[in-house]
């Protein structure tokens, strides 16, 4: 016997034998932890109150402990429970628990919020139930003379991106300053509230008032919105609400870790050569709200003359001389949200709205980089066409990513130049991604902001540019092509896939400012604008400058990281 075994050990293939069988076991072992963590499928009823029966389905969730007879000695798995609104329940509200079903009882003093099933093996992914009874009451009439009322809303379910129609009175002629508010999507720990912060506004940036009357609205449901309220806000009066079912059948948008952040930022100018009647008008960008991005607050050191328009302050000096130095400093507080996105491919659809002013701005040139130009004809051929636009977009982002060579400072301004000779920034491959998907019909946007780089001296903010493509009935999904490649800043946090995870996940290192190029009006007849590269707010037009000034610097400093 010990002759075989020595044998066996001298043979040439038991070293390799053993290493196999080795990864064999940490495969079994490996896919015992992972494929075992609880996954949801769907909740019924989803909007329900305290007393009614709630269904939960899906698969790992565990099974009850059992005596050797096989029979159940315990309602649920004692490493296992379901949380509503973040609330555990108690043993008295479970019914029953099966791998792939639990029943329990909804106890009183529920809240609207998420429902998920945590166990040892992990958490769950969470679905939203409503509590029928915050479900606002419809109101017959104006509490006040003049303010204004919503009689109706069609229709009541509706996916983001459809057009809602609101009737009533007292809307004003025209829209102006005055919107339209959906319940925004629950973040982190947050419960649903009634709080202004809860909410978010449809976008004008995204084309979502369609048409606005003083008895009709026409609204798109905004990227970011939730099952919940709706309610006009005219000039600064709230209306009644009506309650909205969002419909979430492409795929679920959820909310991870949140960090807070309180950042400066600061426009100076300098004046060499002014006299006469001369003005400077300055474009400052505004933080992105959004539903990754909110609780934004700001002080500024100098009123400016529009707070809000198109996300932007703007500010406005007259009557230079030489000599004069100005500075515009604004500081923010902000909290934001690790993004993580789920899609059914199956129900992903190539019918956007093609007539719309939506697809022809999100599918058109940028700047002076045109989709359709030649240079660009190589690369697209190797994207996957023939299926959905998510993986349309997926396949554009595979390819940009084998291809990425990062230079913080790139040779040219020419964005397919510095990609053919694989010397590009952030701005390129985010610019990149966004030409070829528009070039393949998808709905596609830049995004400028930071990147906030944790290191030895403490987080510093360096500019960094992402990007977006839309799916119907879904929204924007987020792409770094840049860290989605590997390259990393400073002491980033890392995950496990960054080519996986930076398509269609981003983490709350990213700092927004514009998600697509906003559009400067010019204000003067005589107005010079001024444009500037690679900025962290992509704006056609940042300063204007009229009359007599000769000679002026304007320094845009980059964000500063408070805390």
């Amino acid at each position: 016997m010990k002759a075989i075994i020595s044998r066996i050990r001298n043979a040439s293939t038991f070293i390799p034998l053993v290493l196999f069988a080795f990864l064999i076991f940490l495969y079994i072992l490996t896919s015992f932890l992972t494929q075992n963590t609880p996954v949801i499928k769907s909740i019924y009823p989803v909007i329900g109150q305290p007393g009614d029966i709630l269904v939960i389905t899906g698969r790992h969730f565990g099974s009850p402990a059992g005596n050797q007879n096989g029979q159940r000695v315990t309602v649920k798995p004692v490493d296992a429970s379901v949380y509503i609104s973040y609330d555990r329940l108690v043993l008295s509200d479970y019914i029953s628990w099966e791998n792939n079903r639990i029943t329990l009882r909804i106890p009183e003093n529920v809240v609207s919020g998420p429902v998920f099933v945590e166990s040892r093996r992990g958490t769950s992914n969470e679905v939203l139930f409503i509590n029928r009874k915050e479900i606002p009451v419809v109101v017959s009439g104006p509490a006040l003379p003049g303010q204004p009322f919503i009689s109706s809303m069609h229709p009541t379910e509706a996916s983001v991106g459809d057009v809602i129609t609101i009737t009533g009175f007292n809307f004003g002629a025209e829209r102006g300053n005055n919107q339209v508010f959906f319940t925004l999507a629950s973040a982190g720990s947050a419960r649903i509230e009634t709080s202004e912060s809860s909410f978010i506004a449809a976008s004008s940036l995204d084309f979502g008032n369609v048409s606005w009357t003083d008895n009709e609205i026409r609204v798109r449901v905004p990227d970011g919105a939730s099952s919940g309220r709706v309610w006009v806000s005219v000039n600064d009066i709230n209306s009644n609400s009506f309650f909205l079912d969002k419909i979430e059948n492409v795929g679920i948008r959820t909310f991870g870790a949140r960090r807070e952040f309180h950042v400066n930022y600061e426009v100076v100018l300098s004046v060499d050569s002014a006299d006469g009647e001369n003005s400077i008008h300055f474009w400052i960008p505004r933080l992105n709200l959004s539903a990754e991005q909110r609780n934004i607050r700001y002080e500024r050191n100098i009123p400016p003359e529009l707070e809000n328009f198109s996300n932007m302050k703007l500010y406005r000096f007259t009557n230079l001389r030489d000599g004069d130095t100005k500075v515009i400093s604004i500081t923010a507080w902000l909290e934001r949200y690790e993004v993580l996105t789920r899609i059914n491919r199956d129900r992903v659809t190539w019918d956007y709205a093609r007539d719309t002013p939506f697809f022809r701005e999100f599918t058109g040139d940028l700047f002076d980089l045109r989709i359709n130009d030649p240079r660009l004809n190589d690369i697209f051929r190797g994207v996957v066409r023939n299926r959905d636009p998510f993986t349309t977009a997926e396949s554009i982002y595979n390819i940009l990513i084998r291809n990425v060579n990062h230079t913080v400072n790139p040779p040219g301004d020419d964005v397919i130049d510095n990609y053919l000779r694989r010397a590009g920034d952030s701005y390129t491959y985010a610019m990149m991604f966004t030409a070829l998907a528009r070039r393949a019909g998808i709905p596609a946007r830049p995004v400028a902001g930071f990147f906030v780089v944790d290191d030895d001296l403490g987080p510093r903010a360096v500019r960094h540019f992402w990007a977006e493509f839309y799916i119907r009935r879904f929204g924007w999904v987020p792409v770094d092509v840049t860290l989605g490649s590997g390259v990393t800043f400073g002491n980033m946090p890392q995950v496990e896939n960054p080519s996986a995870y930076y398509f269609g996940n981003l983490g709350t290192n990213h700092i927004a400012f514009s998600r697509g190029i906003i559009s400067v009006p010019i204000i003067s007849p005589t107005g010079t604008p001024v444009f500037k590269n690679r900025m962290y707010s992509l704006q056609t037009s940042y300063e204007e400058v009229s009359g007599n000034i000769n000679s002026y610097r304007t320094w845009w400093n980059d964000l500063k990281i408070l805390f």
